[in-house]
């Protein structure tokens, strides 16, 4: 089994006995497709590891919509900014299909971190590329939505 999660892009760069050191303190949890993973405005300090499936990471506007942020596949992490400073949780994370995710709380995390500080770092430099990769995707997104702006108010002229 630790096979299987040694696959995962998250754990690239990891020796087979880290990854059986972090995936050893990690819950397996199953969610059906439609059920909320992390509920926005909640804390929960629970770094999510995607183990199979996809969810949604989705923000809501208003009382009745909701954006889709984005569609998050095997691999890849959810609540980490929650698991880091302990504020709510900015969006939602539901199930698209059957997801599998591989728990860690906080104070697994923090044994890793006093009994394996290399382990540690790495979960950390893998975080630190997740969360540089989500802010360069909203970068580009909030310049598209810039360039739709100047083109709405330019057409109105």
């Amino acid at each position: 089994m630790i096979n299987n999660y040694a696959k995962l892009k998250f754990f690239k760069g990891f020796t087979p006995e880290e990854v059986a050191t972090v995936v050893r303190l990690m819950i397996p949890v199953s969610y059906a497709a439609g059920e909320t993973i992390i509920k926005e405005d909640e804390v929960s300090k629970v770094l999510m590891l995607i183990t199979s499936g996809q969810a949604k990471v989705v923000k809501a506007i208003d009382e009745k919509n909701s954006k889709i942020l984005a569609i998050l596949g095997e691999g890849e992490v959810v609540g980490e900014m929650s698991f880091f400073d302990d504020a709510p949780h900015n969006a939602s994370v539901v199930a698209h299909n059957s997801v599998t995710v591989l728990a860690l709380s906080r104070k697994d995390f923090e044994t890793v971190l006093e009994k394996n500080t290399k382990t540690a770092i790495k979960i950390l430099i893998r975080i630190i590329q997740t969360c540089s990769q989500r802010i360069r995707t909203l970068n580009q997104e909030v310049k598209e939505l810039g360039h739709w702006c100047l083109s709405l108010r330019d057409s109105r002229k």
